[in-house]
């Protein structure tokens, strides 16, 4: 859901307040007090705000369906560091390739693996290593091993219960991920929930995660 109302909605009052502090910084002219005080009235508006939307979400979640009233139809689910806790390895994965292929540190192997998570591999690493000859192996070398690694992996505890709570409310769920498609398949087929799935999308040539 989202907050609504001239005071709880995102992004509405920061004007005001704006205005507040320009103001008081004006009337520092007339007494230096101004300033807090428009610090103080800020802050009782930032925290009125705060208290408010604390007090809907918490009235929100003690109802027996907390997506009554919504028109939610579809739930899009990641799958890395969502359905299982791959993240971990890939991410070991990721900085062990690199360091071992360029000149570049752990430390900033992982930064720049992290900055660049969303994209398929290869979109990462010709990003980090534009053009570079040893690209096209590290790439293939990479995926070779996320296959036989992936698999390896347990569902996260939640996940089966998630998805059957939307699935007994008629709500679509799918996975998209920048894995490969055919990993992705072979995992909700090994884990058990493909039954629970309406569809799995996943990197395949010509076919991106934002597509």
């Amino acid at each position: 859901y989202r907050y609504s109302g001239r005071w709880s909605a995102a992004g509405r009052g920061r004007d005001l307040r704006l205005f507040i502090l320009a103001i008081g910084g004006v009337a520092t002219l007339v007494h230096p007090v101004s300033v807090f005080v428009a610090i103080l009235t800020v802050a009782l508006l930032t925290s009125a705000i705060v208290l408010r939307r604390i007090w809907i979400s918490w009235n929100y979640s003690r109802r027996p369906n907390p997506l009554m009233g919504t028109t939610l139809k579809a739930v899009i689910f990641d799958f890395d560091g969502t359905i299982t806790d791959t993240m971990p390895f890939l991410s070991g994965l990721a900085v062990n390739l690199m360091t071992e292929n360029y000149a570049i540190s752990n430390e900033e192997a992982g930064r720049r693996y992290l900055e660049t998570t969303g994209a398929d591999f290869g979109s990462q690493i010709e990003e980090i290593f534009p053009q570079h000859p040893r690209n096209r192996g590290v790439v293939a070398t990479m995926e070779a091993s996320k296959t036989r690694g992936i698999l390896g992996h347990p569902l996260f505890d939640e996940v089966v219960p998630t998805l059957m709570f939307f699935k007994d409310r008629n709500i679509k769920r799918f996975i998209c991920s920048s894995t490969q498609e055919a990993i992705i398949r072979q995992y909700v087929s090994k884990a058990g929930i493909d039954d629970l799935l309406d569809g799995c999308f996943g990197y395949r040539p010509g076919f991106t995660k934002g597509q």
